[in-house]
This record gives C-alpha cells, structure tokens and sequence, in this order.
C-alpha cells in the first residue's frame, strides 16, 4: 500500500459489515510536525468509530514476529481502550495444522488472548487465468465459509455482545485531546526504535493495516 492515502472503506454482504484500513505509505519529506501527526490521528479515530463483534489484528503465518509486532499491539490496545473482548488475531496465508505446531512459540500477547480468540485462514487471491481463477475461487468460498463459522462462534461465546471503543463514545472536544494522548504514546512507545513522528504520521502502518472492524448483520 506504499504511497497509498489512507481510506476506510465499509463493504456490507453475506450478514456482515467489514470495515477495512488500508495502510498509509510514508509520509512525502519523512518527518511531519506535532500538528500534522495529531491530524492525521484524529482523523482516523473518527474514522473508526462504532459498535463492532470482531476487531481484527491481521498477520501474515509466513512473517517473523519482531519487537516492532509487539510495539503495534501495544498501540492497538491503546487506541482500543474500551473493546479488548473481541480483539482477535487473524493469520492469514496458513493453516489450522500450522498455528497447532506453532501455538506454543507464539509471542505471550498473541497467546493471552486465548486459542478461542486466534484464527487462521488461507484464502485464495484472485487469479486472473481463467483455469486457475475457477480453482481458486471454489477453495476462497470454502476458506471464507470456515472463517466466518469461527467468527460466529467467536462471538457467540461472548454472548452476541457488541464492543464499543471508548473513541466512540467521545465527541470532536475529546476527541482531539484523546488524539495527543495516542500520538504521545506512539511517541513513547518507538522510542530509540524509529523516528516517532513518522511513525506517528503514518500509524495506520501501525494499525489500520493490520486491523478489520467487524460487525455482524445477521
């Protein structure tokens, strides 16, 4: 998504709406001032706003866990103070074999959130060979049907019940002082690690592309 403009797009289809962030690539002029960061932050914090059954933490099974996955959680949690019940750790790219061989190696703050609560799934991109494409897209509805049986399930056990994030209870007033408080945490968080307002300026690195809001509609 390098050089991508950071858009949240709401899709809604078979009993779901997902909501998705793309991810922002890196700010022209690295750096940004204080000001230009908090704007950016708050316009993703409205941006994001609601009720939600999953918030997703994406991450591909084929990619190292590092220090910076750890820092992003940190900034995850931190943004969505209020809606820690239906956090849930989606793999991408792997498979169900795959996470129980790997369970145990997996960074503590993958595992406190407990098996029920980390899926994994290996859905089929769109090939543009018509032969391949006919083969892919059977198996992308087989692994999407499974995924949205493990989300339900997931949410069942919380007793259907919707989380709300503490931004979305905020007005624009609150709103704004909640964004400096994100942008000092940010700030603190990658410090001596990389250049905080970059970071800052382009968090949606650091969150919105890693991360789906989820609701369900059934």
């Amino acid at each position: 998504m390098t050089g991508c403009t950071s858009r949240v797009q709401t899709q809604c289809g078979r009993g779901w709406m997902v909501t998705d962030t793309p991810g922002l690539g890196e700010a022209e002029g690295g750096e940004v001032s204080t000001e230009q960061a908090e704007k950016i932050i708050i316009d993703f914090l409205k941006s994001v706003r609601g009720q939600y059954s999953h918030i997703i933490y994406v991450k591909k099974a084929t990619n190292r866990f590092d220090v910076i996955d750890e820092k992003i959680w940190k900034i995850f949690e931190r943004v969505f103070i209020g809606a820690e019940e239906c956090f849930t750790v989606l793999f991408t790219e792997g498979t169900s074999s795959w996470l129980e061989e790997n369970w145990e190696n997996l960074p503590s703050w993958v595992k406190n959130r407990g098996q029920q609560n980390v899926l994994i799934t290996n859905i089929p991109p769109i090939d543009h060979r018509p032969v391949r494409e006919k083969r892919n897209k059977a198996f992308r509805a087989e692994a999407m049907a499974r995924l949205e049986e493990e989300l339900c399930k997931t949410f069942e056990a919380r007793g259907f019940k919707y989380s709300i994030p503490n931004i979305s209870k905020m007005n624009d007033k609150d709103l704004k002082i909640e964004s400096k408080s994100v942008l000092d945490y940010i700030m603190m968080i990658f410090n001596n690690v990389v250049r905080p307002l970059s970071v800052a300026a382009n968090f949606a690195i650091a969150v919105g592309s890693i991360c789906m809001f989820i609701t369900t509609i059934m």
